[in-house]
């Protein structure tokens, strides 16, 4: 059971307890979900890919007009420092930037202390089964945010609603996982993952156009595909190109390959796919090499 013990936070620079990391009831990450993120998982002290979070947290505060407090060779510092410092071999990794107190309504002027915190918790990880047999899913109603309203490359607060929203719809059915469509009527992605479908040699998964999260481990799965023999396709994907391919799973830093056994009323055999697994394991092997590099 996660306890407050395990967990541990950097604060606006320094090391705190749970009870200590308080933030104000006027901060506009609370206030309007003003802020950027990043998820990343570790493993065994290792981060992986943390620079290339690191990058996308630093475009995101670019595109929100969020001023990072340091470096990125500061703020990847202070997170192996944070993960260094937690029991847990596996761990999940919150990198937050907010635009803290100050100004008016909605105005972005007069913010000049963002706050800034590193969470690390111990790994909550995805059922065993569910990598062994596949999970069941299906298409929620909650569209994704188009991209000419929200830029889908950031990761912000607000554009998580419609994902809360269609969540709920998932845990009414027992789902982990959902697919989202755009409201043009593509397959965007999942409500928290980036999703592949694979179809015949090809690895399938939604264009950057699309309105997905450039995922960090989707571009991690897309170098690999050619080392598991299929070719890397990025495109607009149609919901019944999923339902008519070999095989489909979701994907995230914390989930990896999470495959699908069933989207809808359509069930794909075997699943786990056999380039599913090939994948899943290749990934492996890239987060020990990268491990082994980096000491």
């Amino acid at each position: 059971m996660e306890t407050a013990k395990n967990n541990v936070v950097f604060l606006n620079g320094r090391f705190v307890t749970d009870t200590e990391a308080q933030v104000s009831v006027n901060e506009r990450g609370y206030l309007f979900g003003d802020a950027a993120f990043e998820t990343l998982r570790g493993y065994g002290g290792h981060v992986f890919r943390l620079e290339r979070h690191l990058e996308r947290l630093a475009h995101s505060a670019q595109v929100l007009a969020l001023r990072l407090p340091g470096s990125p060779e500061t703020l990847a510092a202070q997170v192996r420092e944070a993960v260094a410092r937690s029991p847990h071999t596996d761990c999940a990794i919150r990198v937050t930037l907010s635009r803290g107190e100050g100004g008016a309504g909605i105005s972005t002027k007069g913010f000049e202390n963002p706050v800034f915190s590193i969470t690390v918790k111990p790994l909550r990880s995805y059922p065993e089964e569910a990598y062994a047999r596949g999970i069941r899913t299906r298409v929620v109603g909650p569209r994704k945010v188009p991209p000419e309203c929200l830029d889908p490359t950031i990761k912000s607060g607000g554009a998580y609603l419609p994902s809360i929203i269609a969540r709920q719809e998932l845990d009414r059915d027992g789902m982990v996982e959902g697919v989202q469509l755009a409201v043009a009527g593509h397959v965007v992605s999942g409500l928290v993952s980036n999703i592949f479908a694979v179809s015949g040699r090809r690895l399938l998964t939604p264009d950057l156009a699309s309105g997905c999260l450039p995922g960090i481990t989707r571009e991690a799965l897309l170098q690999l595909a050619p080392s598991v023999g299929l070719e890397p396709t990025e495109t607009r994907l149609s919901l019944d190109t999923l339902l008519q391919a070999d095989e489909l799973f979701f994907a995230n830093s914390l989930m990896e390959c999470l495959p699908v056994q069933q989207l809808n009323e359509h069930s794909f055999h075997p699943a786990p796919g056999p380039f599913t697994r090939e994948l899943r394991a290749a990934l492996h092997q890239l987060i020990h090499h990268e491990k082994q590099a980096s000491t």
